[in-house]
């Protein structure tokens, strides 16, 4: 019975760990595309209003990809 519940143990810590792989791997490849697109400039001048407004949306995006990650340990 100890050895059954070992297994089960290890079982879940690996699912956990593989959801938790996956969650950090879909932060990484949403972040990094989002960040290159919004903070590399295609522009040689840019207004404090443009700079604010991508700075804000950059923000934004890493909450909601901290919170998904979040939902996706716990959840």
């Amino acid at each position: 019975m100890v050895f059954l519940g070992l297994f089960v143990l290890g079982a879940l810590s690996l699912f956990t760990q593989t959801i938790l792989y996956l969650a950090i791997w879909f932060t990484f490849t949403t972040i990094f595309p989002i960040y290159s697109l919004y903070c590399v400039p295609l522009e040689p001048i840019e207004t404090e209003k443009v700079k604010r407004y991508k700075s804000k949306k950059l923000v934004s995006i890493g909450v909601f990809s901290v919170l998904f990650l979040l939902v996706v340990i716990f959840g």
